[in-house]
């Protein structure tokens, strides 16, 4: 009897504990959320364009699609081996400090007069975003290894953003009398035309501030697309001889999202060559 005893008891003790051990482990307890931790891809929907300007923010992996078109005359465009009306650029962050440097790598698409396909690429670094007051247009970009020389590429140094925001006044320099810039570029009806630009300002710069830029008073707004979704950015517009900047308003990411040049700034006809606006950000992080 004591050991069928003890063998009923037993039982009983098992099923108890299957019982309560069942019981912690029901269907109505959640399962704990398995998904790694890091960053999440950036979600913008439902913001307003001033939200949405300052929470975009780049980091290393992130695409910047620019795209050029050339109005016209495209002479300017195949002689930097372009011969197209349009070009994009997908422009992967490969470092970014802001407001210190950048490192870029780019690859530029094209289609031909002949219905083919054009390619180029090349990397870019030491992008000064700390102090210069100078942009370097991707039509400047030479294939291949290169080096920004200083320059704040797409960028504005931090002085600049916060003197067109603050005073509404600045001094920038679009690049384009750049002797160091111009000695790279092949001989031709680019090379030509800038180098008479210059010599255009040489003559007038006495007068003139060429590169003083004037924001308007108030925000402007730009559509881009963001991480798969159209996007309204609060933007700043700036001008100054050479053309119109739209800027980005974000003290962390002051990017140029489109550049304009002005007729009275073309002594050469360049087509829109070094015209360039930003259509798309790509996989940008919380």
């Amino acid at each position: 009897m004591r050991n069928k005893f003890g063998l009923t008891a037993l039982s009983a003790v098992l099923v108890l504990s299957a019982t309560l051990g069942a019981g912690c482990f029901s269907g109505k307890d959640k399962v704990p959320d398995q998904k790694p931790a890091g960053p999440k891809p950036l979600e913008i929907t439902d913001l307003s364009p001033q939200d949405a300007a300052k929470k975009i923010v780049l980091t290393a992996g992130s695409v910047i699609k620019s795209r050029q078109f050339m109005k016209g005359n495209r002479s300017g465009a195949k002689e930097l081996g372009y011969d197209t009306e349009e070009i994009d650029r997908n422009i992967v962050i490969k470092r970014f400090a802001p407001g210190n440097l950048v490192d870029l790598e780019w690859k530029a698409e094209a289609i031909d007069a002949d219905k083919k396909k054009i390619q180029r690429t090349g990397s870019l670094p030491a992008g000064n975003l700390k102090n210069s007051y100078q942009l370097m247009p991707p039509a400047f970009w030479k294939e291949g290894d290169d080096n920004a020389l200083g320059k704040g590429v797409l960028w504005l140094s931090p002085d600049v953003y916060e003197n067109l925001l603050i005073s509404k006044q600045s001094s920038l320099d679009f690049g384009l009398t750049d002797a160091t810039l111009i000695e790279r570029l092949p001989s031709g009806s680019v090379k030509s035309g800038l180098t008479a630009l210059s010599n255009e300002v040489e003559r007038i710069i006495d007068r003139q501030d060429v590169f003083f830029a004037k924001a308007d008073s108030g925000f402007g707004e730009y559509q881009l697309v963001v991480n798969g979704v159209p996007t309204k950015v609060e933007v700043i517009k700036a001008h100054n001889w050479f053309g119109e900047v739209t800027v980005l308003n974000n003290r962390q990411n002051p990017l140029v999202l489109k550049l304009k040049l002005a007729k009275n700034s073309q002594a050469g006809d360049f087509g829109g060559l070094f015209d360039y606006e930003i259509v798309e950000l790509k996989d940008l992080q919380e």
